[in-house]
């Protein structure tokens, strides 16, 4: 979503909390029908006798009046012959459990102008009750005068929509010659069945395995989880590991509703009488892609075990890849350097993140998951460097292992590696932001499904877009997008990507993707 948009949508939404009376659905379509507009202003209608009619000029955001939604007249463009405005690029599904980046079922990402308008409309009445109440400054100024309520209320609307989707979790390991000991993490509601209440939580890899643990796989052995508001022992519920990708640091866990768990004081009860009777709710799912730095976040998650917490801060850098060990690597492996390494993409912020976060979810501004907190930086002389895998990828292994059979993550595997040669930062929708110029480092021999016309990828193309189906074409500004895509990619998919070759644009799509393009994670 546009930043602009995202402003006046956030605006709309804080000042329908300020301690104004409310007015029902149906007077609010009533007064937006009275709505009337024209091309250089709108005239707003009052409901009550005792108000004046008001002339307000529009606000356009583009060709889009942000207050009433007006569309201004294009004239026809002779390039695209139709006359219709350029639209905006689509978004991920704000539904958690739609696969992250599937362009085949995407909405346009502008916001639908009648929700706009609605909410806009709310507003306005809002805006008229503060009149009767002796209010006598106009829309816009009212606005105004309340923005500093507004930005206070900025970051408790976001931390109110998504602390009821995390949750505290506590994995109970077994260590030689200690027993069992538990090890607090957290994580985020990715699915809630509201009739049957099963569930999945989506979390990192390290939260639940541990290489040190006498386990076969190292996988904890019981799982315990807490929502939030319901964080003393005996409303526990139970959670199951059913899969993940360890060189990711992600992993899902199941709740089944109708499991009975047995709590501390020996009385029983099942997930879903706890879940029934909560306000717990699944996340809502932002576009990690569009995270700028500077953006404000919120961690939210289960620190030093104590329960669910908040702490804030801004993004630091939008991605990068940090080196780390090997989430199986052993003591001995490190203290003898022997261990391998893993290029993990993150974001990096400088909210506090301690342990127990990990596994827990990173909000934006308005309340959106864009990441899993999985790290921190602990050299010396270092403070502030939080991590979390971006929303995007997390997401779209998570709708892998849910949906498989066998609940293993997979990713394409075309045989190719990709690199980024130069790169630059531009200024774009109110934000600066790195553009890279990315362009296949290798081809290896690999045998995968054949291209439609032939073509295949060669060393030192110049990435120019990717395109799944016939979703929208994205264009390739940055090294991971590819490694991403490659995650949300399913049997069937049409894939097309356009290059450019010595001064010539290519373009390889492969018709429908066989298992022979996938890789199956393992772990």
């Amino acid at each position: 979503m546009k930043k602009k948009n995202l402003i006046v949508v956030a605006i709309i939404f804080i000042i329908s909390s300020l301690c104004f009376c409310a007015c029902s659905q149906q007077h609010i379509h009533t007064y937006a029908e009275e709505w009337a507009k024209d091309e250089e202003s709108h005239w707003l209608v009052p409901l009550c006798s005792d108000v004046e009619l008001q002339k307000e000029a529009h606000i356009f955001l583009g060709n889009e009046c942000g207050i009433c939604g007006y569309v201004k007249k294009v004239e026809p463009d002779e390039n695209k012959g139709d006359g219709s405005e350029e639209q905006g690029t689509p978004e991920i599904d704000q539904n958690s459990g739609v696969e992250d980046k599937d362009h085949s079922e995407e909405s346009p990402k502008d916001e639908d102008p009648n929700e706009v308008a609605k909410r806009v409309s709310e507003a306005m009445l809002i805006y008229e009750e503060a009149r009767a109440a002796g209010y006598d400054g106009t829309f816009l100024q009212f606005l105004s005068d309340y923005k500093e309520a507004i930005s206070a209320r900025l970051g408790n609307y976001a931390v109110d929509k998504s602390i009821l989707s995390v949750v505290s979790i506590s994995s109970t390991f077994t260590f030689v010659p200690y027993g069992d000991l538990q090890m607090g993490g957290a994580g985020v509601i990715f699915k809630l069945d509201k009739d049957t209440y099963d569930a999945y939580i989506l979390t990192n890899y390290h939260v639940v395995y541990d290489v040190s643990s006498t386990q076969p796989d190292h996988i904890a052995k019981r799982i315990d989880v807490w929502l939030y508001g319901s964080e003393n022992e005996n409303e526990t519920l139970s959670a199951e590991f059913l899969g993940g990708v360890m060189s990711k640091d992600i992993a899902v866990l199941k709740i089944q509703g109708d499991k009975e768990v047995t709590g501390p004081d020996n009385t029983k009860h099942t997930n879903k009488d706890i879940l029934k009777k909560s306000a717990a709710q699944e996340i809502t799912v932002g576009d990690s892609d569009e995270i700028s730095v500077g953006d404000n976040v919120y961690v939210i998650g289960n620190p030093a075990g104590y329960g669910t917490s908040v702490t804030s801060g801004v993004v630091s850098v939008a991605a990068e890849y940090k080196s780390m060990p090997a989430l199986d690597t052993t003591q001995e492996q490190l203290n003898n350097y022997t261990f391998t390494t893993v290029n993990m993409l993150v974001m990096r912020v400088d909210a506090a993140i301690n342990h127990g976060n990990s596994g827990g979810g990173l909000f934006n501004a308005n309340g959106e998951y864009v990441g899993t907190v999985n790290a921190r930086e602990e050299a010396n002389g270092i403070v502030a460097f939080g991590y979390a895998v971006p929303a995007n990828l997390s997401v779209a292994i998570a709708n892998k292992i849910i949906n498989s059979n066998n609940h293993k993550a997979t990713h394409a595997n075309f045989g190719f590696t990709v690199k980024s040669i130069s790169s630059h930062s531009v200024y774009e929708d109110g934000a600066a932001r790195v553009s890279q110029t990315v362009v296949v480092a290798g081809v290896s021999d690999k045998t995968s499904s054949e291209t439609v016309d032939g073509n295949k990828l060669q060393k030192d193309d110049e990435f120019i877009s990717y395109q799944i189906d016939d979703g929208e074409e994205i264009p390739i500004i940055h090294d991971y997008q590819l490694s991403i895509a490659s995650y949300v990619l399913k049997v069937g998919n049409k894939f097309t990507m356009k290059v450019r070759r010595k001064g010539e644009e290519v373009t390889i799509t492969y018709e429908s993707l066989t298992n022979i393009d996938f890789v199956t994670d393992e772990k």
